[in-house]
């Protein structure tokens, strides 16, 4: 994704983070968050990476502690909500393609990333993501 559209694209959940919560609190997406943690939890454990991140779904769902928890996405707007709802919990405000820089030696048990968040990394950030579990 070029500079350009990553901007578009941060602009736009950065003002969807306004409302997102309050968009996706409906009976039919909670039901759709159960169903799918009932599938997921039970693999989620150790240290884990979520990419996308946006305003904690993974949190909301899982007894993850601080210690094993970094949530990556390149919208301030969302991790502000996800901040607010879950203090301490370490985040970073990065673009798929750059955030490991900063953690060049960070090992993982569990990476993931959910709904359209990886629709949104470049193909060479598969291959990086994977060499951290």
């Amino acid at each position: 994704m070029s500079a350009s559209e990553q901007d578009r694209v941060q602009a736009i959940y950065d003002e969807f983070a306004k409302n997102y919560d309050d968009h996706y609190a409906s009976a039919e997406f909670q039901e759709e968050d159960l169903a799918l943690f009932r599938i997921l939890s039970p693999w989620i454990r150790g240290k884990v990476l979520d990419l996308g991140c946006g305003t904690g779904l993974t949190l909301s769902y899982n007894d993850i502690s601080k210690d094993d928890y970094l949530g990556v996405d390149p919208s301030a707007g969302m991790l502000a909500k996800l901040e607010a709802k879950f203090p301490g919990y370490r985040t970073l405000n990065s673009t798929f393609e750059q955030w490991d820089e900063t953690e060049k030696d960070s090992k993982f048990e569990t990476i993931i990333g959910l709904f359209g968040a990886p629709a949104y990394f470049a193909k060479e950030s598969y291959a990086k993501v994977l060499e951290l579990s």
